[in-house]
Order: structure tokens, then sequence, then C-alpha cells
């Protein structure tokens, strides 16, 4: 409700993603591709929820917020792999390359409705397993 250009410096001080992100493990690495202009790119996702991701993207895609691509990532320790229309909502630049913040839908092309379900459940449960690991961890050093 903060008047974006009054307040933009507030923005960053607040989680605006709907669902709760998950990390992946410290013994796991959540990779995936991207697609944009016909052309399918490694990635990194930092984070991922049901409505969202940060991938570390290279930086000379010239991606700008609005920008979408398609997103694949398979979830870990299950079979299913995700297939998601994603569009750039920030970009935050390093020294190790570009992290884009995504919003996601999933393509219901992508596969039968019953398997879609299937992977969409994975990744709760997935998305579920690493928050109580990370609220864990977390609490043993608070």
């Amino acid at each position: 409700e903060l008047d974006r250009e009054q307040h933009a410096g507030f923005l960053r001080l607040f989680n605006r993603r709907r669902d709760r992100r998950a990390r992946p493990g410290l013994d796991e690495r959540l990779g995936g591709k991207i697609t944009l202009h016909g052309v399918s790119h490694e990635v990194t996702l930092h984070d991922v929820s049901m409505g969202g991701a940060s991938v570390r993207v290279p930086s000379d895609l010239g991606l700008e917020v609005g920008s979408e691509f398609e997103l694949r990532f398979s979830i870990p320790r299950s079979g299913y792999e995700i297939v998601c229309l994603a569009e750039v909502k920030s970009l935050c630049s390093d020294a190790l390359g570009t992290r884009a913040g995504v919003a996601t839908a999933l393509v219901p092309e992508s596969d039968t409705k019953r398997n879609l379900d299937r992977a969409q459940a994975a990744l709760a449960d997935y998305i579920e397993r690493r928050v109580t690991d990370m609220e864990r961890y977390n609490s043993a050093f608070e």
C-alpha cells in the first residue's frame, strides 16, 4: 500500500512475494534452464516459491523488468519438472552475474493435468520441507 514513488526506498525492506520462498539445501543445487528468444541458457535458482523464483542468469542476456521467458527446473528428489512462464519483476547485478526475481505461472500445455498437479504437489512438499529445515537451522542459532 506504499506509494512507490514516495517510498521506493522502503520496498526492498519488505518481502513482496505472496508465497513463502525456500532456498535449496546446502548439499543440493537447484538448476534449471531458461529459454529466451529461442535460445536456452543454464541457470541456478537461488530460491523458489509456488508463484515465483530468484534466478541467477548470465549478465549479457539483456533482461529488463517485464521481460518474459520460459523457465524449466526439476524438483529435487522427485521425478517432476516444472515448466512455467516467468516474468521479470526485479533485477540485481553483482560480481557473480545477475539475479532476476520472477513471477511464475505454469504452462498448462507442458504436460497432462494429472502430471502438472503432481508436479505442483511435489514442489509444495519440497518448499515445505526446505522452509522447515531453514527454520530449524535458524532457531538453533538464536
